[in-house]
């Protein structure tokens, strides 16, 4: 562990211009021909981005809050509805796989579902993926990718459906 460096208000009242500190981030910076040396420790700088990414995520969840999505203006509200829309599929596919993991009796079929929808998962976003390669890195591609991932989550809430139907009346999916 370092020594504590000197604090920010020593360093002022001291005026020293080449002061190095260990394990805190040093900025000197110059206003009206007079040069600051400030100090910030690794504890505020902590604090500062925790805050500051705290601020973002609470403006982001406002946001989302009061969203629009019936006429969306811009790429930023259309990226955000396109991922409250996926959100509102997984939920629902979330729902309909819980039912039909009560719905079956025997423990190897929960299992085997269980590590079908884990392998759905993961085909779903490496399809996604595959899919909206094209787009990556542009302002669009977060609507294409959230489109992409709706589309597969309710084919795939449509499927689990029909397993429900089928354990309920095996005669209308021809067992």
């Amino acid at each position: 562990m370092h020594s504590p460096g000197p604090r920010r208000k020593d360093v002022l009242a001291a005026g020293l211009s080449n002061l190095e500190c260990p394990g805190a981030g040093h900025r000197r910076k110059e206003a009206y021909g007079v040069e600051f040396s400030l100090i910030l420790g690794d504890d505020i700088m902590r604090f500062l981005f925790a805050a500051t990414a705290c601020a973002f995520l609470a403006g982001q969840a406002f946001a989302a809050d009061s969203l629009d999505c019936r006429d969306p203006m811009n790429q930023n509200t259309m990226n955000m509805c396109a991922e409250r829309d996926f959100e509102a599929a997984d939920r629902e596919l979330n729902k309909v796989y819980g039912e039909v993991m009560k719905a079956l009796d025997d423990e190897s079929y929960k299992a085997k579902l269980k590590l079908a929808q884990r392998a759905w998962i993961q085909f779903r976003d490496t399809e996604c993926t595959f899919e909206t390669a094209e787009n990556e890195g542009g302002s669009i591609h977060p609507l294409v990718y959230a489109g992409c991932e709706t589309r597969l989550t309710k084919a795939r809430t449509k499927e689990l459906r029909d397993y429900l139907v089928c354990f309920k009346d095996a005669e209308k999916c021809g067992m």
